[in-house]
């Protein structure tokens, strides 16, 4: 899971792509260290269509400690939705510290990452307008938009949103926080703070509420998660999940 490259939706809207010349999907999550807390929820059969996500998610507490002299510094919390079958994805939430360009960002966004052979095109919105307040709460939305036009549709509360080309996903809907260096805090010190809610995911034309099939995904090499767990017991649709 390749978060970042590392985009704005608001009255002037600004799309940073960059073309990055990458190993094959498989090989790509271990040229570039990652902290992944993350849980997922794949497609319930290998012939069933996995067309979207959505999570009710708080702002977080973030800090990544980015600096004119460690820009290349970032940590985030997302929703995923792979796309296209062949390990693109399009992803939804709230980031700080770099941006494409190395330059601080502290916000929500909106982000793509396509594969064509072994050549990724990423691309980035920042969305601007939703409260930032920590704590506060937000919907955010990924759905596939059907075989006749073909686009995924990223929304945040159902205003702020981006349309990306691509055809139905086979794999996964993720959750969770993705930090690339050892300097990054997630503060857990109110459970508002880091919950997650509400997950669904859209299948084969209707939204279906997470389950017990959920698996977590913890590969933590830079120790950002200390003190809180993902709820493991009670995966429903109304559930707290917690960082």
């Amino acid at each position: 899971m390749l978060k970042k490259g590392m985009a704005l939706f608001a009255a002037a809207a600004i799309t940073l792509t960059t073309l990055i010349p990458v190993p094959t999907p498989a090989e790509a999550s271990t040229t570039s260290t990652r902290s992944h807390i993350i849980v997922s929820m794949d497609r319930s059969g290998t012939l069933a269509n996995m067309h979207g996500g959505y999570v009710w998610s708080n702002v977080p507490d973030l800090t990544s400690n980015w600096s004119s002299t460690n820009n290349g510094r970032f940590i985030l919390k997302t929703e995923w939705v792979n796309i296209n079958g062949n390990g693109s994805w399009i992803e939804n939430g709230y980031f700080e510290g770099a941006d494409m360009n190395s330059q601080y960002y502290d916000g929500f966004y909106m982000a793509y990452g396509i594969y064509n052979g072994s050549t990724l095109t990423y691309s980035e919105k920042k969305v601007v307008g939703p409260s930032k307040t920590v704590g506060s709460g937000h919907h955010h939305h990924i759905k596939y938009l059907g075989d006749s036009v073909t686009y995924w549709r990223s929304t945040i509360d159902n205003a702020y949103q981006w349309d990306v080309y691509g055809f139905a996903g086979d794999g996964s809907h993720d959750v969770g926080v993705e930090a690339n260096n050892s300097a990054s805090v997630f503060n857990h010190t109110s459970s508002n703070k880091s919950a997650v809610s509400n997950l669904q995911y859209y299948e084969d034309g209707s939204w279906k509420a997470w389950n017990t099939n959920a698996k977590t995904i913890y590969t933590d090499p830079f120790n950002i998660r200390v003190t809180e767990n993902w709820d493991n017991t009670s995966r429903t649709a109304a559930s707290w999940w917690r960082i």
